[in-house]
């Protein structure tokens, strides 16, 4: 058998076995590609709604919560005055990202358009919500522990 046979037969032999590897490489790297798009639409459409929940809780903050706050004797807010501003703000996010927002920011989360899935829209929505509240409380006690121990810090020096 002469070097050229040998070449042909290992090349007949060999060829499926690569178009075979070069297709399953072509498939991984598609599957990869699509699910980089997928997270990436995911992001984006999460980092959307926390900018527009950020001003949301915000601005209820200031509107709302701080007044009640101060009104009341121990600076606590009642469980239905509680629910109220939660469904506020779940009213009002909703009416910033509007209907074109929320079909995007649900099929970005895999959501189908059905009943159900409105409903964990809704509950992904308010625990984003809780979160920004939970954040925001949270810098405001870090912020007044930390004016707290100034004037500890001043009153000790005097």
């Amino acid at each position: 058998m002469t070097a050229a046979a040998l070449a042909s037969a290992l090349t007949e032999a060999l060829t499926p076995l690569a178009m075979s590897v070069a297709s399953a490489v072509a498939l991984r790297a598609g599957t990869l590609a699509r699910l980089a798009a997928r997270r990436e639409r995911w992001e984006s459409a999460v980092q959307g709604l926390d900018g527009v929940v950020a001003v949301v809780v915000r601005g209820l903050e200031g509107a709302h919560v701080q007044p009640i706050r101060r009104a009341s004797r121990a600076g606590k807010i009642a469980p239905a005055t509680k629910a109220l501003l939660r469904a506020a703000a779940l009213a009002s996010v909703k009416r910033q990202l509007g209907a074109r927002g929320l079909a995007t920011l649900s099929a970005a989360l895999g959501f189908n358009e059905q009943v159900l899935d409105d409903l964990a829209l809704e509950r992904f929505i308010t625990g984003r919500i809780e979160a920004h509240v939970h954040v925001l409380r949270s810098r405001q006690r870090s912020v007044r522990r930390g004016v707290e121990r100034q004037i500890a810090g001043t009153r000790r020096r005097s």
